[in-house]
């Protein structure tokens, strides 16, 4: 009786109530996959800092990352379409695996294979990360869809809360690469057991076999929704894909220590469970472009305070007030794309083929974000300067969010 009622408790506080058998099996699968992914992109980035003691050449990493996430995503779509969802889901983790076979391979010669490394994490991520988009699509309705997307958020911060803070404190206890080996060989075994999770998912296939390319091309090009919505994800972008990475860089670059990196990511984690939490609760289709403008509004001003001193403790104190509005901006905007793009019956068979487009979107945001930052003056100046630019960008988004929303739906919108 007393766990039935604890199960419930929880139930209620994390909204699972509210959703289906499938999304929680999925929810389990993209937890464990958050455990690798999370020990991947922070230090990865933090190593190859170390060993080149450039920041360009994680510039240059981030942006093969994204580039080939875009791009593999073309291949996924034919995939998803032919096979299933699920398939492309264990391509990409494969390719993870593979990721991480190369850098336990070559660690103390890492740097010379970064485009190798960048271009498996880039497969692997268009490969995942498309069919994690249509999943949560198969797996949720319109009126969940924002529940679903919060408990996501707070699966993603639970193991942004744990895994770089273990991870920074083991690597900072060994000499040379050894505690890089360790986490990084833990990290493979993370990536099996999502594997092995992934066979526990229902199904998905589709009726039709056939790329839609064109017709997705056509809709963008002939109707304004379709291209706004892109729109949305590119200026997203812009701010989105510097900061998750950059910040904990320009830590690094102060103190020189990965546990104190993993410390930050601590912080930042509990806050964004928090806000996930938050967002699963205040969040409705109604308020998402005034979600997008407080955010905005707010991180733009404790931005410029960094002018006043740039240290440790004024980047982890920016850090953590991230963390939390960050939820807040870039959540909502997967909620309005994902409207648009089944905003018609049409649109709706072409929605992996949307998705591809919007990944290219994202890139090329992200991409145009470090480039920016890249220019500027490696000063504490420059850094500081970079980010407020970055964050006045997202105004632009909020036009754009609103102009989305404004446009009538179809009729015949589905809810799945």
């Amino acid at each position: 009786m007393l766990l039935q009622r604890l199960k419930n408790t929880l139930g209620t506080v994390l909204g699972l109530n509210h959703l289906n058998g499938d999304f929680k099996k999925f929810a389990l699968m993209h937890l464990v996959f958050n455990a690798f992914s999370n020990i991947q992109s922070i230090f990865v980035n933090t190593l190859f800092y170390r060993l080149s003691n450039n920041s360009d050449t994680v510039m240059y990493y981030n942006m093969i990352n994204f580039c080939g996430i875009a791009l593999f995503m073309t291949a996924a779509v034919y995939i998803i379409r032919r096979i299933s969802p699920l398939v492309a889901v264990r391509i990409g983790i494969s390719l993870f695996i593979a990721m991480f076979a190369v850098m336990l391979a070559t660690i103390n010669d890492i740097v010379r294979f970064m485009p190798i490394i960048g271009i498996l994490s880039g497969a692997g991520g268009g490969f995942y990360w498309l069919s994690y988009c249509m999943l949560l699509g198969c797996y949720t309705t319109d009126e969940t869809r924002d529940k679903a997307v919060g408990l996501l958020s707070v699966i993603s911060g639970s193991m942004s809360l744990l895994m770089p803070a273990a991870a920074g404190y083991v690597i900072s206890r060994f000499v040379s690469m050894t505690g890089y080996f360790i986490m990084f060989a833990a990290a493979l075994v993370f990536a099996l057991i999502t594997i092995a999770l992934s066979l526990r998912l229902t199904n998905m296939s589709f009726g039709d076999k056939r790329s839609k390319f064109a017709l997705a091309l056509r809709l963008v090009i002939t109707e304004k929704r379709y291209l706004l919505a892109l729109l949305v994800e590119f200026f997203k972008a812009i701010r989105e894909g510097t900061l998750s990475f950059f910040l904990n860089i320009l830590l690094f670059s102060i103190v020189t220590s990965e546990f104190v990196v993993g410390i930050n990511t601590f912080l930042t984690g509990i806050i964004s469970i928090v806000a996930a939490w938050l967002y699963g609760r205040i969040i409705v289709p109604g308020n998402r472009v005034k979600s997008i403008l407080v955010s905005t509004t707010t991180l733009f001003f404790v931005g410029l305070l960094l002018f006043l001193k740039l240290s440790p403790a004024t980047v982890i104190v920016f850090s953590m007030i991230n963390a939390f509005f960050n939820c807040f901006l870039v959540n909502p905007c997967f909620a309005i794309t994902y409207s648009a793009f089944i905003s018609s019956e049409e649109s709706s068979s072409a929605l992996s083929e949307f998705y591809v487009f919007r990944e290219a979107a994202i890139a090329s945001g992200r991409c145009l974000g470090i480039v920016f930052t890249m220019i500027m003056p490696k000063t504490s100046f420059g850094y500081v300067f970079a980010i407020a630019v970055l964050t006045l960008s997202q105004y632009i988004l909020v036009y754009i969010a609103k102009s989305v929303t404004s446009i009538p739906q179809d009729k015949k919108q589905r809810s799945a």
